[in-house]
């Protein structure tokens, strides 16, 4: 048998894979068939938010390898817009445009529903908190040796 650690990051990987498909199924059922789920979650993380563009990877909103493209795609299908600094025209900002907003809706409402889902079977917020609490202590143990 596996180690308890390899299996963790198994299931880890799995679940994103499953979370992934199934938000895109579900985006799909409501209509929005021009992104991916690794676009929308970009969409889900901006939120409401004004977010300097080079922040999209180093912050953690895009967990692909390539947010240049994510971010070209949803400028290009109008879900967001990028703006100019108030006080520096060197710096660019990215924010969600009215589509943008009404995709973010959409997207909120899929990751409810999914969370009410783990209610129902018993995983309540305090279980999401000590499970989070957990990866995060292992995030950050794996972090310091890279």
């Amino acid at each position: 048998m596996k180690n308890k650690y390899y299996q963790s990051i198994l299931a880890i990987e799995k679940l994103n894979r499953i979370f992934l498909n199934v938000l895109k199924k579900q985006l799909e059922k409501n209509g929005i068939m021009n992104i991916t789920s690794i676009e929308a979650l970009l969409i889900y993380n901006i939120g409401r938010n004004e977010i300097p563009i080079g922040r999209v990877s180093e912050d953690g909103y895009q967990i692909s390898t390539n947010p240049a493209y994510s971010i070209g795609k949803l400028l290009r299908e109008r879900y967001i817009i990028k703006i100019g600094s108030d006080y520096n025209m060197k710096n660019k900002y990215l924010k969600l445009s009215p589509k943008g907003l009404e995709a973010l809706d959409k997207i909120e409402s899929i990751i409810l529903s999914q969370e009410k889902e783990l209610t129902s079977i018993g995983i309540d917020d305090k279980k999401l908190e000590n499970t989070n609490n957990i990866l995060e202590k292992i995030i950050k143990s794996l972090s310091l040796g890279v």
